[in-house]
């Protein structure tokens, strides 16, 4: 396994999930190749803090200082951070229902734009690609968006079988999320494989349907089968805790995943449904 020299050229269709729990959050991810990290925070003293539950959080590190700061000055310093000039993926999944929380994190973000501000780094279709793009997949208060909330995405989450057609075209929505574990590991799927084989043609049809849209599987055990199957129906990122050993099986196996073009409706496909914006 390769590293990453001074300015990270992630490669690997795959993120760090729970990523502050690593032994060195953000810098394990990017030296690896990873294309994205996903941190959980909690409003603790009118400050963003890191940790799965409130407890850990009041001990955790500050999101501004363990995220946004340093990738601030690896984009000053190395403009994108992946190696087809995709922007890199940071989630934040807001821990509690907490309208503070959300507005802490708004303000916060207003704080670093240059993060977000479409830069010279064309991605495929001709246009240029802001370094970082950032996506709520905790808690979301579905408030409108205006100026100030424009760099915050949002995700809509694969979450049923059952045929209907969604748009997915809504700009704030910048990731589509399958939880793995939830969704196709269950004993009845090994019972009738058959309904496996609907979410893998659910997400076929999400990606031929918005081919440049980001479709992530998290809670996936780190096999090369399921792997394999998962970057083939179209997942581009697939989330892990084990960082080394999952960047060992994608690049032994040199798995990727495309990127393409532009998003229409999704078309309406048996079995397999969309579910709308949330949380994780």
């Amino acid at each position: 396994m390769s590293a990453q020299s001074d300015c990270p050229r992630g490669a690997l269709p795959a993120y760090a999930h729970n990523d502050y729990a690593n032994p060195h959050p953000l810098h394990d991810a990017l030296s690896l190749g990873y294309q994205g990290v996903e941190a959980d925070v909690f409003l603790v003293g009118g400050e963003l803090r890191l940790g799965h539950d409130r407890r850990a959080a009041e001990q955790g590190a500050a999101f501004e200082a363990q995220y946004l700061a340093p990738l601030r000055s690896l984009v000053a310093r190395c403009e994108t951070l992946t190696a087809r000039g995709r922007p890199f993926l940071l989630n934040v999944e807001l821990k509690e229902q907490s309208r503070p929380a959300f507005d802490t994190l708004v303000a916060l973000l207003a704080r670093y734009p240059e993060l977000f501000a479409p830069g010279g780094n064309a991605v495929a279709g001709g246009h240029s690609a802001p370094a970082l793009d950032i996506v709520l997949v905790g808690w979301d208060p579905l408030v409108p968006a205006d100026g100030s909330q424009m760099s915050l995405g949002r995700q809509v989450r694969l979450r049923r079988a059952d045929g209907r057609a969604v748009d997915t075209t809504d700009p704030s929505i910048r990731l589509i999320s399958l939880d793995y574990s939830e969704r196709m590991a269950k004993w009845w799927m090994r019972m009738v494989p058959a309904r496996r084989g609907r979410w893998l043609s659910t997400l076929r049809a999400v990606k031929m349907a918005c081919p440049s849209q980001r479709i992530r599987a998290y809670h996936v055990p780190v096999d090369q089968r399921i792997y394999k199957e998962l970057l083939a129906a179209g997942v581009d990122l697939i989330g892990t805790q084990s960082l080394a050993a999952t960047a060992r099986l994608l690049e032994s196996s040199n798995m990727g995943a495309p990127i393409n073009a532009s998003c229409r409706a999704l078309p309406t496909v048996s079995g397999a449904g969309v579910g709308g914006p949330g949380a994780r």
